[in-house]
């Protein structure tokens, strides 16, 4: 993580997403990832915050203000590598 603490927004959308069924939390660097079953959760998951990288196939919150700053498409792996992971939870 790029801090010790994430942004309030990346930890409010953490304490929503944490109980439903079906979804994967995981933190890289200060963006929190959400992949699983997400279609029945969208609008939950737009309502904290949430965008849908399309390459990717799953949702992204960023901290407030945060911006993508690559020209060239990054996997997961080297998002991971890069910036480092914490899985919050797991299908």
């Amino acid at each position: 993580m790029e801090s010790t603490e994430l942004k309030q927004n990346i930890v409010n959308a953490i304490e929503t997403l944490e109980e439903v069924e079906g979804i994967s939390l995981e933190v890289c660097g200060s963006w929190l990832w959400v992949d699983g079953d997400t279609k029945p959760v969208k609008d939950l998951i737009k309502s904290v915050g949430g965008r849908w990288a399309a390459k990717k196939k799953k949702w992204y919150v960023r901290p407030e203000g945060a911006k993508w700053f690559h020209r060239k498409e990054q996997d997961m792996e080297r998002i991971r590598e890069g910036y480092g992971s914490v899985m919050v939870k797991e299908v």
